[in-house]
């Protein structure tokens, strides 16, 4: 039986934009709008979840109803990667004898514009048949990499050898960044394979262009709260 919980892996000791997880967002903390999207999906969804260090992430996050995981020092520092959040988190629940999750879906509180098509269809993509063990979400690139130069000894290369940076936009071909809206996983590859989110093969699920962004400076938060505006009150885009 399928069996999902999201994820949200929060910690608190961000240097780029202290205490972002917790800021608030167009009247709530940040980390509140992953934790109700989630909430939004009873069908998809049945549990959520929060992995974190902080005591004041922890009293926000369970008033807003999540479950939560308290996080280890030692898996909280800067370099920490966030599959050792995950695999710590589903290490715990099952030391309380609480249902396996069948898949997550990784919600990082700093993408707060996903919607719940993407959402759904990141899910949809690994129970809907077993072609997939992960799927994860991209964006279109607002860079071309073959318009990607690199200054070596002061001179400009382009950043993929061999390339023509002048083709015209039509004859370039296609390129797609990760957003960090949605990953989902299925839960017994994710830990076979020691915590890869790609776990393969993987699927794309597309976010709306321009519609993404991942918080970590200052003008990404004042970014995030106009499209949320205009995605709130209809406002024309």
């Amino acid at each position: 039986m399928s069996y999902c919980v999201a994820i949200i892996p929060a910690r608190g000791g961000s240097k780029g934009l202290p205490g972002k997880n917790i800021r608030m967002l167009m009247g709530k903390p940040l980390i509140v709008w992953s934790i109700e999207m989630a909430q939004s999906l009873p069908d998809l969804i049945q549990e959520v979840w929060v992995t974190t260090d902080s005591k004041e992430i922890e009293q926000i996050s369970t008033a807003a109803g999540a479950t939560v995981w308290k996080r280890p020092s030692e898996i909280s520092q800067d370099l920490s990667p966030v599959s050792e959040a995950v695999l710590n988190a589903l290490e715990q629940h099952n030391h309380k004898g609480g249902t396996t999750p069948t898949h997550f879906v990784l919600l990082e509180p700093t993408s707060p514009l996903r919607t719940r098509e993407m959402v759904s269809h990141a899910i949809h993509q690994i129970t809907s048949s077993s072609q997939y063990n992960s799927a994860a979400s991209f964006s279109p690139a607002p860079v071309n990499p073959h318009r990607i130069w690199k200054i070596v000894g002061g001179e400009p290369k382009t950043f993929i050898d061999g390339v023509d940076p002048w083709l015209p936009r039509q004859k370039l071909p296609e390129a797609f960044f990760i957003d960090g809206g949605v990953y989902s996983v299925r839960t017994d590859v994710f830990r076979k394979t020691g915590g890869d989110f790609f776990a393969p093969p993987c699927s794309a699920v597309l976010s709306p262009p321009g519609e993404i962004v991942d918080i970590d400076h200052e003008i990404d938060f004042q970014i995030a709260e106009i499209k949320l505006k205009k995605r709130l009150f209809k406002e024309p885009k």
